[in-house]
């Protein structure tokens, strides 16, 4: 499996002609997840053609509307398009009225059952799991309740080492239990430890997704090794007072964060409506972290097995 990131929105608080509100489009499998919705989400997924339909589950980081806004046209098109599947949404508790008020003055028949999940945003926890991922929040810090989320894959069965059957002429019983993690005792009485005899093939993949945030070193350990990891940078490093004053990032300070967790990959976005010319910043970001890329509109980016 692989996890595949559509950026749908790059800027900040204010549109631009080139960048729409933050929103990304989570591929893992047949599932297809959206983290955070900005105005004009959906518009973004039907230049990229990805069909609405195929949403799973909605995760929004926090209420400010350049993050949120864009949920309720989406679900509105969702209730004319026949859809049948349950959709879920995953956002702070404070939302659910207004949430649920607004979706009922817009959609007249509900064709799907809509569940919205409250979540603790000062919480570290899993809100999402399925056969083959998990979704864990990251708290993280700006003006209002505000968590990152981190998408991962889990871990996949171990093999055993290539000679080891053979060798020591093992029953499909002994094989199933050295699989299941259990030492077994040979004919001749060898301890045959199940550590020695297996490797994991696949390494599982993880994606992370943090804005809006100050620089938080707190978050550093929940992400800690993370293959791909989207970082704020509203500003760059000359305007720090400004990124302290709003709840933001700067450049420099996305670039140290992915160091010190020792991410595989660094994506930056949010950025401030005043930037036309994005190269500075990639400057910036890359004399701290040399892999890191901008968030550009309808570019994809994979984590795949390694």
């Amino acid at each position: 499996m692989a996890f595949d990131v559509t950026i749908l929105g790059s800027g900040s608080a204010k549109p631009t002609r080139t960048r729409c509100p933050s929103a990304h489009a989570v591929f893992h499998g047949d599932r297809l997840f959206l983290v955070d919705c900005g105005e004009g989400t959906q518009m973004q997924m039907a230049r990229c053609s990805i069909a609405i339909e195929r949403v799973h589950s909605i995760f929004l980081t926090h209420l400010h509307a350049d993050h949120a806004l864009g949920i309720f046209g989406l679900i509105a098109s969702l209730s004319m398009s026949s859809r049948t599947a349950p959709l879920t949404v995953y956002a702070h508790g404070s939302f659910e009225p207004v949430f649920r008020q607004t979706v009922a003055f817009f959609v007249n028949r509900m064709s799907f059952e809509l569940t919205f999940v409250p979540i603790d945003s000062e919480a570290n926890t899993v809100i999402y799991e399925d056969n083959g991922i998990t979704v864990t929040t990251v708290p993280l810090r700006h003006r209002v309740p505000t968590c990152g989320f981190i998408f991962r894959e889990k871990p996949f069965p171990p093999n055993l080492k290539p000679g080891v059957v053979e060798e020591h002429h093992l029953s499909l019983a002994q094989i199933a239990r050295l699989k299941e993690g259990q030492d077994i005792v040979l004919e001749d009485g060898e301890l045959l430890s199940a550590g020695e005899c297996l490797y994991q093939k696949r390494h599982p993949v993880s994606y992370a997704y943090l804005s809006d945030t100050l620089f938080t070193r707190r978050a550093i350990p929940m992400v800690e090794g993370v293959d791909l990891l989207y970082h704020e940078a509203t500003y760059m490093a000359d305007l720090l007072a400004l990124a302290k004053q709003t709840g933001h990032s700067t450049t420099l300070q996305a670039a140290e964060f992915a160091k010190s967790a020792g991410a595989g990959k660094l994506i930056v976005g949010h950025y401030s409506a005043r930037y036309t010319d994005l190269a500075p910043l990639l400057g910036e970001v890359r004399s701290v972290f040399q892999n890191a890329v901008l968030a550009i509109e309808g570019q994809s980016h994979r984590v795949a097995w390694h």
